[in-house]
């Protein structure tokens, strides 16, 4: 596990990379097995989803952990020990994780994902690489710290990038290829 940068304002990295995310294997199997499952990603807002495509452009199918799937998500613990190293924040669930596609032009505006309805309680993101980085062009994952310029996020398959859910984040226009990843948050009481 690596720890990554550590600025005066942060009393805990701003994010974990960290290459035991999922075996390649598993990486290309979870694709093949849900890829006919997928549906055009929505935005949640506190009515209902609604597909907006200048925020968000891609294809999404949520999965939850249970016995036939759990192969894919032996990262948990890590994930887990992550934030007991780490974070120490309060967590007790796990939410339904979401395989994401972004193909030519797929991309997600800057967000944070503890905003918007039934979002309040996410307290780290997670991402898992599925594609090789030489599979798409574009697509970076990408967090904002402060005004300046925006830290990419590692692009390597299989591996798993952690950050807390409030933390402003995107993944910029696919410009070639298809870029595949597995996201997922885990959930706690509301920060006080």
């Amino acid at each position: 596990m690596q720890k990554t940068m550590n600025l005066d304002m942060w009393t805990y990295p701003p994010y974990i990379h960290s290459p035991q995310g999922m075996e390649l294997d598993l990486c290309d199997k979870i694709k093949e097995e849900y890829e006919s499952e997928l549906f055009v990603a929505k935005i949640l807002d506190e009515d209902s989803p609604y597909v907006q495509k200048q925020v968000r452009q891609s294809d999404c199918y949520f999965l939850d952990i249970n016995d036939e799937n759990s192969k894919y998500f032996t990262f948990v613990q890590y994930l887990m020990d992550v934030n007991k190293y780490y974070y120490g924040f309060d967590l007790t669930r796990i939410e339904v994780m979401q395989l994401t596609r972004y193909q030519e032009g797929g991309h997600y505006n800057w967000h944070m994902d503890n905003m918007g309805s039934g979002a309040a309680n996410r307290k780290l993101s997670f991402t898992v690489n599925l594609s090789h980085e030489d599979e798409y062009e574009g697509g970076d994952l990408e967090i904002m710290m402060n005004s300046k310029d925006p830290i990419k996020l590692s692009r390597e398959k299989g591996t798993m990038n952690v950050f807390p859910s409030f933390m402003l984040h995107r993944v910029t226009p696919v410009t070639k290829g298809t870029r595949w990843s597995l996201v997922g948050w885990a959930c706690g009481k509301r920060f006080e």
